[in-house]
């Protein structure tokens, strides 16, 4: 939260929030923060043109936040690299936001609607806040799907 509000002072237009820098502002303080000891993560972020107001971007960043966060902790145990991307795209009048991790995966009966994880309740919560779709594909990897409507 405290990277949206930096970000404000910074931009002309207060109420919104350009989605590709924030992104790219988030995997920096991330990697500095959380990367694995002995593993080399390599980030890849692709954005098309998007903005939220605070009310979206605030609660997607901390859903962003915690996938990754989850990622850097878990995802490369005894490897010496990783990848972790991060696409947003527009279609159909939605925006699709896609992380995907090549790590181990998680667990094959883990169940994101019922898992009782204080992060993937949060997830939960800050999904239902902005009204967002989530899906969590595992086997090769993860792959983190958020779909939501363009604010106004």
């Amino acid at each position: 939260m405290a990277m949206v509000h930096q970000k404000l002072y910074q931009e002309a237009d207060v109420s919104r929030v350009d989605f590709e820098d924030y992104l790219n502002e988030l995997i920096e303080y991330l990697a500095t923060g959380l990367q694995p000891f002995g593993v080399e993560v390599k980030y890849k972020v692709e954005c098309e043109k998007i903005a939220f107001n605070l009310q979206t971007a605030i609660p997607l960043g901390l859903i962003i936040n915690e996938v990754i966060t989850n990622s850097l902790k878990y995802a490369f145990a005894d490897r010496k690299e990783g990848n972790i991307s991060i696409k947003a795209t527009k279609n159909e009048g939605r925006i699709f936001i896609v992380i995907t991790d090549d790590g181990i995966g998680l667990p094959q009966d883990l169940d994101p609607v019922k898992s009782n994880t204080l992060g993937m309740h949060l997830i939960r919560l800050l999904a239902r806040q902005i009204k967002a779709e989530i899906m969590l594909r595992t086997g090769k990897g993860t792959k983190f799907e958020i779909k939501i409507k363009p604010d106004e």
